[in-house]
């Protein structure tokens, strides 16, 4: 025995003793691509998450409903998450979630993370029990593969990581198929229950849950007439009548379950359960029959009428991998063929079901007329087992290939290949939305045929780009509203849904081009017309495709030969006055004064103040002043963060009549409620008479 062949069977003897390992394992690499840096476009459920946490706290509980998705497992998992990052950073206003208010830069992209940390455990805690049920169902060599393929799944792992229900609904639908599978391999009740649960828990994520109910009937049926075929009673009358008692029996005690958890989970039930359940269902109807409101760009058109069938045909082979779409058609194929036979093994049969899984999953939303290929993600776990039915079959015919090979071959090749899906996503983190099938062109051919970029990734790099330009602490960024989320939560200046051509930026993405989203204004029309004649500031490129374009003119400096003063004056106990620098020392009568302060705070300074710069004569009486919000309102104190750097323009007018002569610049804060105004202190500490502090001296001329 060759050291690499003893190697090899010395660490498949540990792992076999310590299975907990695997788990470990798994969860790790599911979680960690998850959990860190989430693109998540989405704005109904970070809000509702919101909602739902303050109708929890002040337990208003009918208040708890506030979509008829529900989406209730996704809002306590993010409330859960929410009420955390309010534990480490503070209370947190519904107008500061929903970012109606400006905050401090990254902050709500670090409340995001927060939001989204719960769902992201909770579906890679699924991943590690469909790995457990598969080991149960097959083998622990396949439940290996599949698990990791469906923790390293580029399409599984985008929705896994935006604040939205579809991810959460593909693990626990998922998981619920598998227990019932479970409960058919080995009448053990307690996976019938397990699968009751999953699927309540899945009922209370989205309404196209409802596919559990035949899924499970169908499962439930095919393996009593299995154990009649095996007992040779498919003749019997008497057989056929235990076995629909049978199974109505299991599919009412699944349901009961499911029903219990539902209601117990859901507080708005306990007191508006007739309203609620009409509503879900009275919605479930209308998506189903009505295409949805907003344009599907699909082969070239964008239109708001049904694409059809082929929509998620495409999605399914664009959203596999280079590893999974070949695999998974072995799987499938292996299905078809093996499944039927009495004798097929356990993996087959496995095969089988999830084949049926994922066909009848497609068929059910393809007959919807409202379709976003999100909508399709629960056929991605079935398709992940199939590739990895497929990828052990391979394995196993190599291996018997070269069976007196002294190197597990076998294994060689599934490490290879696990190795290639890791390689051919985890390096794209946090873009994993950017993946599409090498095998079918990739990027480039996916664009010709949906709307890609659909979590609006790369706009939150056009909105560091812009923060790094000098002098654009103010400026104005126009993003068109879809993605707006994206963008605004790390940009930190202002930005806004509408094109006005005194808007210093203008920032454009491939997914509102690809839907025609320019149409809903002339203005953005023209801009983007004629913005394709020039060259842009900044754009993001992922695998040869631009996503995101940034156009406009980088800003210069409000004084380009101005005269400095260093004040260093200190108001109150957060704000510190670095410099101003003004525009000429001498001005006449009649002239503009540019004034430019620079502020720093410890992060730690709010309130609502005014900023007031005078030009004082010797007796102290103001000839000149400018008084206004700091940052034109655009960045409130509590935005300011620790060594950031305000730059903060004033234009002071000098009257007309202005007498010549050295006059005092001063400068300081007060409250426009009360005109109280901010302690003001010199660099050596001592208080600045009238809380206002001395910047320098400016001369005015005779006219």
């Amino acid at each position: 025995m060759t050291r690499t062949r003893q190697f090899y069977d010395n660490a498949a003897r540990w792992l076999s003793r310590h299975a907990a390992v695997w788990s470990i394992l798994i969860f790790l690499a599911a979680v960690l691509p998850r959990l860190f840096s989430p693109i998540s476009r989405p704005h109904q459920w970070d809000e509702r998450s919101f909602l739902f946490r303050e109708a929890l706290l002040n337990q208003d509980w009918a208040a708890t409903y506030q979509q008829y998705h529900p989406g209730v497992t996704l809002m306590w998992l993010s409330a859960l998450g929410i009420q955390l990052f309010t534990m480490r950073y503070g209370p947190i206003t519904q107008e500061m979630w929903f970012l109606e208010v400006p905050t401090p830069p990254g902050l709500m992209e670090t409340g995001l993370a927060y939001a989204v940390a719960p769902l992201a455990v909770a579906i890679s805690l699924c991943i590690v029990i469909v790995y457990w049920l598969l080991t149960k169902l097959a083998d622990r060599r396949l439940a290996i593969v599949a698990a990791l393929l469906l923790a390293w799944d580029p399409f599984y792992l985008t929705y896994s990581r935006v604040e939205h229900v579809d991810g959460l609904l593909a693990s626990l639908m998922f998981v619920s198929g598998l227990f019932v599978m479970l409960y058919g391999r080995t009448a053990q009740r307690r996976y019938l229950l397990g699968s009751g649960l999953f699927a309540g828990l899945a009922f209370l994520t989205k309404t196209p849950a409802i596919f559990l109910v035949p899924f499970t009937g169908l499962i439930l049926l095919a393996t009593q007439i299995d154990r009649l075929r095996q007992q040779d009673q498919l003749r019997s009358g008497r057989a056929w009548g235990r076995l629909v008692g049978t199974v109505s029996r299991d599919v009412l005690l699944w349901g009961a379950t499911a029903v219990l958890l539902f209601v117990l989970l859901f507080p708005a039930l306990w007191f508006k359960g007739d309203q609620i359940l009409t509503e879900m269902w009275s919605n479930l109807i209308r998506r189903a029959s009505t295409p949805h409101k907003n344009p599907i760009y699909f082969a070239g058109t964008a239109t708001i009428q049904d694409p059809g069938p082929l929509y998620y045909l495409a999605m399914l082979a664009w959203g596999t991998t280079a590893v999974t779409l070949p695999a998974s058609l072995v799987g499938a194929g292996i299905a078809l063929v093996r499944g039927w036979r009495p004798q097929a093994s356990s993996r087959v049969r496995l095969a089988l079901a999830v084949f049926v899984y994922a066909f009848f999953f497609t068929i059910q939303m393809s007959l919807g007329d409202s379709k976003l290929f999100a909508y399709i993600l629960p056929a991605f776990p079935a398709l992940d087992v199939l590739a990895a039915v497929g990828l052990v079959a391979l394995a196993d015919g190599v291996q018997r290939w070269r069976k007196r090979a002294r190197l597990s071959w076998g294994t060689l090749i599934l490490t290879v290949l696990l190795g290639l899906q890791a390689a051919l996503v985890l390096p794209l983190h946090p873009h994993f939305g950017t993946h599409y099938n090498a095998l079918l062109g990739g990027t480039r051919v996916a664009l010709r045929i949906f709307p890609i970029q659909d979590q609006g990734e790369g706009l939150e790099l056009a909105a560091t780009f812009l923060n790094q330009l000098p002098h654009s602490q103010t400026a104005t960024a126009s993003v068109f509203e879809r993605n707006i989320r994206v963008f605004r939560r790390v940009y930190a200046a202002q930005t806004s849904k509408f094109m006005n051509p005194d808007h210093e930026f203008r920032v454009y993405d491939v997914h509102s081009l690809q839907r025609n989203m320019t149409e809903v204004s002339d203005d953005w029309q023209m801009a983007w017309a004629a913005d394709q004649e020039r060259e842009p500031l900044f754009t993001v490129v992922f695998d040869g495709v631009t996503y995101v374009w940034v156009y406009g003119e980088i800003p210069t400096a409000p004084v380009a030969d101005g005269i400095t003063f260093a004040p260093k004056a200190r108001f109150g106990d957060h704000l510190q006055l670095e410099s101003t620098i003004v525009s000429r020392e001498v001005v006449a009568p009649g002239d503009t004064l540019t004034i430019v302060h620079y502020w720093q705070s410890d992060g730690r300074a709010a309130g609502e103040v005014k900023v007031f710069n005078h030009l004082l004569d010797e007796s102290g009486q103001p000839v000149a002043q400018r008084d206004d919000v700091p940052m034109d309102g655009i960045r409130p104190l509590n935005t300011w963060t620790l060594g950031e750097q305000m730059e903060d323009v004033y234009q002071m007018e000098i009257p007309a009549d202005a007498a010549p002569g050295d006059y005092y610049l001063v400068v300081g804060f007060y409250d426009p409620a009360t005109f109280a105004r901010m302690p003001a202190f010199a660099a050596d500490g001592s208080r600045f008479a009238n809380d206002t502090a001395v910047v320098g001296t400016i001369t005015i001329t005779a006219p």
